[in-house]
C-alpha cells in the first residue's frame, strides 16, 4: 500500500471515527446543529475519497453520484428537524442517487426486480398492516420512501450478487443497514413498539459512513490510484 493510499485510509479512519461519536453525543443530548455536523462527517468522507480519485479516472460519474446521494442525505438529516415531510422528500433523493449509482455500475437487469421487489413487499406490508399512528397523508409518503429504499437496496444486492467483492460487499451492507434504520425509525416514532432510540441512529450513521468508505475500495481498483 502506497502512502498516499495509507494517509486516504486513515482519514477515513479518523472521519467515520468522529462521526459515531457525534452520533453517541447527538443520541445523549439532541440538537439540528450537532445533527448537521455529524451528518456532514459522512459527506466528507465521500468528497476525501472523490478527491483521491487519480487524474486518468475521472470523470467517475459513479463516485459523483453517491457523493451527491451522501450530500442529499446529510441535508435531509438537519431537515427532518425542521420540517419533516420536506426531509423525508430529500431522502428520497438521495435513494434515487444511490440507486442510479448502482445502475451506473451494472445497468437494469430484471434480476433486480427479486430482492427490490422482497424488500418493498416486507415494507408495504408493515406500513399498512400494522396499527401505525400516522397523521394525515404521511402513510403514503413513506410508501414512496420504502419503494425508493427498497429499490435502491435491492440494486446493491443483487449487484453484489454480479460482482462479488469488497467494495460491492460495503454498498449492500450500507444499504441494508439503511433499510434497517428506517424500520427502527418509523417504529420509534409512529408506534408504542418499545424499541430504544438508539437502534436508529447506530445502524443509520454506520450505513451512510459505510457507504461513504466504499468508494475507498473502488479507488483501489482504478490505474494510477
Amino acid at each position: 500500500m502506497t502512502f498516499r493510499r495509507k494517509m486516504i485510509l486513515s482519514l477515513n479512519i479518523q472521519l467515520i471515527a468522529a462521526v459515531m461519536v457525534g452520533a453517541i453525543l447527538y443520541d445523549r443530548d439532541g440538537g439540528t446543529t450537532l445533527k448537521g455536523i455529524t451528518s456532514a462527517g459522512f459527506a466528507l468522507v465521500g468528497v476525501l475519497n472523490l478527491m483521491a480519485y487519480p487524474r486518468q479516472a475521472k470523470p467517475d460519474v459513479y463516485a459523483l453520484r453517491m457523493v451527491l446521494g451522501l450530500f442529499l442525505c446529510a441535508a435531509a438529516d438537519v431537515t427532518l428537524n425542521k420540517e419533516f415531510t420536506t426531509g423525508v422528500a430529500l431522502f428520497i433523493l438521495g435513494h434515487v442517487c444511490y440507486l442510479w449509482a448502482g445502475i451506473r455500475r451494472q445497468g437494469v437487469k430484471w434480476q433486480d426486480l427479486l430482492p427490490s421487489g422482497a424488500l418493498f413487499a416486507g415494507a408495504a406490508a408493515l406500513l399498512i398492516f400494522y396499527p401505525f399512528d400516522f397523521p394525515q397523508g404521511l402513510q403514503g409518503l413513506f410508501l414512496i420512501y420504502a419503494l425508493a429504499i427498497s429499490l435502491m437496496t435491492g440494486k446493491a444486492v443483487s449487484n453484489f450478487l454480479r460482482e462479488k467483492g469488497l467494495h460491492s460487499l460495503l454498498v449492500m451492507a450500507g444499504a441494508l443497514l439503511f433499510f434497517l434504520s428506517d424500520v427502527f425509525l418509523v417504529l420509534i416514532h409512529f408506534s408504542d413498539t418499545f424499541t430504544p432510540d438508539t437502534a436508529c441512529l447506530l445502524t443509520y450513521y454506520p450505513a451512510q459512513c459505510i457507504l461513504a468508505h466504499s468508494l475507498y475500495h473502488r479507488l483501489r481498483r482504478l490505474p494510477g490510484a
